[in-house]
């Protein structure tokens, strides 16, 4: 029952409060999504860190010191990324750890594979249908996003999705490719979607070594999640 999933608006922004389940003492972390699925553009910009994810290309930046570039082979997630091929699992009555107003929300359970790993749920408000918040696995334990402030949006101010100098010069950008990898690997399962963000993790070796230590298992898994959206879409489910 309830209202359908919708899919994300194809252009539009909105806010993530992103948490580490297995570290619940760790602040949670505040990402500003900037989404233009037409112009396969996608930006986040996570306290001093951003990501931009343009094409096939993710770039991280530490805004002024460094930029690591990855060639993934795939693009951002689609709009419908967790509502087509999923399986609703009834629903459910839950509170968001970093809600606005006290009390419980009814939620509809939508649910993908992840087997061997877990599995990615995601709960949409049951009246509407908007999105709520998404759990899934991650190397770095199982994260919580919680889904705030979806805003539709025309077109978006020129510049917004333009790369900083940071990741146009030398030496301050490294660039690496994950295309073989993919390629590689069996299209059968979400599995597959480890070994790509363990791949991710030790690609970002260059930049974490400029990113405080508090903030790098939140970036880390900030960047796992974001790339295991996109899998999601570039994996054949079962």
């Amino acid at each position: 029952g309830g209202a359908t999933p919708l899919p994300w608006p194809p252009v539009h922004t909105h806010v993530e409060m992103m948490w580490n389940v297995d570290a619940p003492t760790e602040a949670a972390s505040n990402k500003q999504f900037y989404y233009d699925f037409p112009a396969r553009s996608m930006r986040v910009d996570n306290n001093n860190f951003q990501s931009f994810w343009l094409n096939d290309t993710l770039s991280m930046v530490v805004p002024g010191v460094f930029c690591q570039q990855l060639q993934m082979g795939f693009g951002m997630m689609k709009p419908d990324w967790m509502v087509s091929n999923a399986t609703n699992e009834g629903d459910l009555w839950l509170t968001r750890r970093l809600q606005r107003s006290p009390g419980y929300d009814h939620t509809r359970w939508n649910r993908k594979s992840a087997l061997p790993d877990g599995w990615f749920d995601y709960f949409s408000t049951f009246a509407t249908g908007e999105p709520y918040r998404m759990s899934a696995p991650s190397p770095a334990g199982k994260v919580v996003n919680e889904y705030y402030d979806f805003t539709p949006q025309t077109s978006f101010p020129a510049g917004t999705f333009t790369l900083p100098d940071t990741c146009t010069k030398k030496p301050s950008t490294s660039t690496s490719s994950l295309k073989s990898l993919f390629a590689a690997l069996p299209h059968h399962s979400l599995h597959s979607s480890m070994v790509v963000m363990t791949a991710v993790h030790e690609a970002m070796q260059p930049l974490l070594a400029h990113i405080d230590g508090h903030q790098k298992n939140s970036v880390v898994a900030a960047m796992q999640t974001l790339v295991a959206q996109a899998m999601v879409d570039n994996i054949i489910m079962h």
